[in-house]
């Protein structure tokens, strides 16, 4: 599982499978195998990149208007790549989906 800090306090001791890393110091190359954490280009064509690329943030805002303009998954997931904050948490890999944001009601739904 991969959140951010705060995130993951919840989740601490629901299983000693899980795996739970600081968002930002993971995703920084958008990817790190030395943690295990596999944050790469897949999670788009997973997830989707519409709903992974958070647009709502401060980071989003802070973009110039040429970046923000014509997003592609392309685009989208170079802009991830250079501005983890870009990418909505939690990210949830449950192995068969990838949860992104945070519903206590799929949560409960994925998890049992």
């Amino acid at each position: 599982m991969l959140f951010s800090a705060t995130a993951c306090k919840p989740f601490e001791s629901a299983s000693s499978d899980s795996l739970f890393a600081p968002f930002r110091p993971s995703i920084s190359r958008f990817s790190d195998a030395s943690s295990g954490v596999s944050a790469s280009p897949h999670w788009a064509a997973r997830a989707g990149w519409e709903k992974l690329l958070n647009t709502r943030g401060l980071m989003w805002k802070k973009l110039s208007d040429d970046e923000r303009a014509a997003v592609d998954e392309q685009k989208a997931i170079k802009l991830m790549a250079q501005y983890p904050a870009l990418i909505k948490r939690p990210v949830l890999d449950t192995g068969k989906k990838l949860l992104v944001g945070f519903s206590p009601e799929t949560y409960a739904a994925e998890l049992k």
